[in-house]
């Protein structure tokens, strides 16, 4: 009895976890959903439990599975052309919806000026301007599935579940609950579920770049001819077939249909696909996608419920070529919660993913459970159970052409199994060829930690013309945790161009060997240099400072040889010789875009120096400054991924005191029919000089609107654009400096000026210039990278 009385309170506390177990457990309901008429699977309909917010929809097949919290249960499964239908649930079993469909008795049609459907989409945005306002906050269960597929096989899968939230002005946040791959994926990949889902309800809609106006945009009346095409009943309402379509197919907008549902005027169901003017750069070939959405009322707010998209990808180059990549995305959101009181600790991040719990147990856990997902097709199942680790991505679209052989498809699992080391070295080889270096060959190794705080780098050469030997070399460090300082000590004694290289290195300005005219003049040069830096990440902007320790000498031309045909090369002038010593301030501003002559830039440089015969015993006394400005403006179009755009680089220097010619600043040409944006192209040869310059130089990328305009659509498929440019400006040189010079300069008493057009991406990677001098007679014709993006 004694022992009975101690083993009680176990025997209770086992009851009341068995009770506790029985309480919370939850019930899977499992089912399809068929035409009562055709059998035909209706996909998708909307499945949803009475009286709450807990829904789901049904897969390709017509199957879904619903968790419940207990039985009886009543369901409520809804689909446009049919009567909603109700199921009370009693046990665990299949249940099958077979829908009646709904006929419309057509009305007597009226004629008027106006299409119905305009009438019915303005109601649609007054509406939505109605309850939006009232919307500030949601909380929600997410599931999302991308199905990847090389041809039509299926080739991996992933899946996710969050808990989302959402803030109006602040977007969704995210904590992933659970994840599931295909074993060919990496583990640590976490795929947004809500915020990766498209609104279609949305005033503008972001998709690859792109941002398109929506149909229910304030203006879409002025941007969308919106016409009837039928009628549909959904029970005792009436559901407006609309089409959807751009008034002009240069708008970034939508084309489709969509479903209205009568009375309170909302969005039922959208079918679209982003328009002709949905246009990606080389190495894009083909970029087609598609949506399909559909929204159920929430508190009066008419929220998505899913989401299912088909993307088709096909990218390539000439040598270069992808197997094409096909994938659908749906997504489904669930259990809304309309303007919760959310905690402002979701949002102190920007990141849509703010916490990732599926890592700390069985990642697929959750996502295997029945009920909590939409149903996997049997396709997709046996993509489970099939692919193994050994298929990646990598190997699946493993890429085909004469280029092919450069991408290294095991570097980055060779780059996860190499060890970590402290020091990473590096051998940069240098060659180039001119009039005075003849050919130049050497080396630049450097040790670089693998932190990138510290490097060390040096060079050694020879320059068979000069029959003398280059050497030199630095070292970098960065300091504080930001590494935003940045010192560096170094020294050089070789040849270098007397004019600045920004725009073409030694080895491509060696245009003589072919039988061009050199671009730059050369001096002796023996410098040591300290400059310290600091860079403001927050601000793109670095500031620096320096010493200069510099001896200068002249240097004669060495060669006329060529390859291809003999030529005369001009002298190379002598310079003013001596011992230069110079104080630097350098200070650049860069948002980094990309390479100039692809991308264009937004990028300020100002450059100061100054030498005084005071300042260890220089033998010059000048003041330097040189401004250079690229900046990039949107024009037209600003909705598209790549709108038009206006390049604008402006170049000016001026100085004081008695500046050496190898200080002069520089407006630079074209190298020979080589043509690069800054420069002037109809202008060849050598740049213009002087103590003082001032350049404007500017581009306007129409990229395919004019073919768009003429409707030659096999141009604006390959990508061919149309750039107006031009430039202007020129230098200035004192009469009696002018004279005082042993050579002739590039040097004009005028500002040329100069007008041309482009055919832009000439086999996705040239562009063909045109360019006539306004000044004087002349025009050139000449070719350069094309302007991609």
């Amino acid at each position: 009895m004694k022992t009975s009385l101690l083993f009680a309170p176990f025997w209770a506390l086992m009851c009341l976890a068995l009770l506790a177990s029985s309480a919370s457990a939850r019930v899977v309901v499992s089912g399809t959903v068929m035409d009562g008429v055709t059998g035909e699977a209706l996909f998708p309909a909307t499945i949803r439990v009475g009286g709450t917010n807990v829904a789901t929809v049904t897969n390709s097949d017509g199957r879904f599975e619903i968790s419940v919290s207990d039985l009886p249960v009543m369901l409520l499964c809804s689909h446009i052309g049919f009567r909603t239908d109700t199921l009370s649930v009693r046990s665990v079993t299949s249940v099958v919806f077979a829908l009646a469909p709904v006929m419309y008795e057509m009305e007597e049609l009226v004629v008027s000026a106006e299409d119905p459907a305009i009438s019915i989409m303005r109601k649609v945005i007054e509406r939505k301007l109605l309850w939006k306002d009232k919307l500030t906050s949601l909380k929600a269960n997410a599931y999302t599935r991308i199905t990847l597929r090389k041809d039509s096989t299926i080739v991996s899968v992933i899946e996710s579940m969050s808990e989302a939230f959402w803030l109006k002005e602040r977007g969704w946040r995210e904590i992933l609950k659970a994840k599931r791959t295909t074993r060919n994926m990496e583990e640590d990949v976490s795929l947004p579920a809500a915020a990766f889902m498209d609104n279609f309800y949305e005033d503008d809609i972001l998709i690859a770049g792109h941002t398109l106006q929506g149909i229910t945009h304030p203006d879409a009346l002025e941007t969308y001819d919106f016409s009837m095409t039928g009628r549909r009943k959904m029970d005792d309402r009436t559901v407006y077939d609309i089409s959807v379509s751009p008034k002009s197919p240069r708008s970034s907008a939508f084309e489709g249909t969509i479903a209205v549902l009568d009375e309170v005027y909302a969005l039922l169901d959208v079918s679209l696909r982003p328009n002709g003017s949905f246009i990606f750069p080389p190495p894009f070939r083909q970029f087609d996608i598609g949506f399909r959405q559909q929204f159920r009322s929430f508190d009066d707010m008419w929220l998505p419920v899913d989401l299912r998209t088909e993307t088709f990808l096909d990218i390539g180059i000439l040598g270069l070529s992808f197997p094409p990549i096909r994938s659908e995305q749906v997504t489904r959101i669930s259990d809304y919660e309309v303007n919760p009181v959310l905690p402002d600790s979701l949002f102190r991040s920007k990141k849509a993913v703010i916490h990732d719990v599926s890592s700390k147990s069985a990642p697929d856990s959750l996502l295997e459970s029945a009920g909590v997902v939409i149903p996997l097709t049997a396709e997709e199942q046996l993509a489970f159970d099939q692919i193994d680790s050994t298929a990646t991505l990598e190997k699946v679209f493993k890429p085909k052409g004469a280029l092919a052989r450069l991408i290294d498809d095991d570097d980055s699992s060779s780059r996860g199994n190499r060890k970590k080391r402290a020091w990473r070295t590096g051998f940069n080889p240098r060659a180039w060829f001119n009039r005075v270096d003849e050919a130049y060959i050497g080396v630049q190794p450097q040790l670089r930690s693998s932190s990138g705080r510290t490097r060390f780098r040096s060079e050694v050469g020879y320059a068979t013309g000069l029959t003398r030997w280059t050497f030199g070399g630095d070292v970098r460090q960065r300091w504080g945790s930001l590494n935003g300082l940045l010192t560096r000590i170094g020294y050089r004694r070789g040849s270098s161009p007397r004019q600045s290289k920004d725009l073409y290195p030694n080895f491509s300005a060696s245009t003589g060997l072919f039988g061009g005219e050199d671009y730059y003049d050369h001096y002796w040069r023996e410098q040591f240099v300290a400059e310290g830096s600091y860079r403001v990440r927050k601000l793109h902007t670095n500031i620096s400072s320096g010493l200069r320790v510099e001896r200068h000498s002249s240097l004669a031309k060495t060669t006329d040889y060529a390859i291809l045909f003999d030529t005369i090369q001009r002298p190379n002038p002598a310079i003013d010789e001596g011992d230069l010593r110079s104080l630097t301030l350098k200070a650049t501003y860069d948002e980094d875009l990309g390479p100039a002559a692809i991308v264009g830039q937004k990028k300020l440089r100002l450059w100061v120096e100054h030498s005084q015969p005071g300042l260890l015993d220089s033998d010059f006394d000048f003041t330097q400054v040189r401004f250079q400005a690229d900046w990039r403006f949107e024009t037209f179009f600003a909705r598209r991924m790549m709108p038009n755009t206006l390049d604008v680089t402006l170049v000016t220097s001026f100085s004081t005191g008695g500046l050496p010619v190898q200080r002069f600043g520089h407006l630079d040409a074209s190298l020979e029919r080589w043509h690069t944006p800054g420069t002037f192209r109809a202008l060849h040869a050598n740049p213009y000089e002087g103590e003082h310059a001032f350049g404007v130089f500017w581009e306007h990328h129409f990229r395919t609107l004019p073919f768009e305009y003429l409707g030659w659509g096999a141009l604006v498929r390959r990508n061919i654009g149309i750039i107006v440019f031009g430039g202007h400006g020129r230098t200035w040189i004192s009469d009696e400096r002018l004279a005082s010079l042993t050579y002739s300069p590039q040097y004009v008493d005028r500002f040329h000026h100069e007008i041309g057009a482009s055919v832009n991406g000439l086999f996705g990677l040239l562009r063909l210039d045109f360019a006539k001098r306004l000044d004087t007679s002349g025009y050139t014709v000449g070719f350069g990278i094309a302007r991609i993006f």
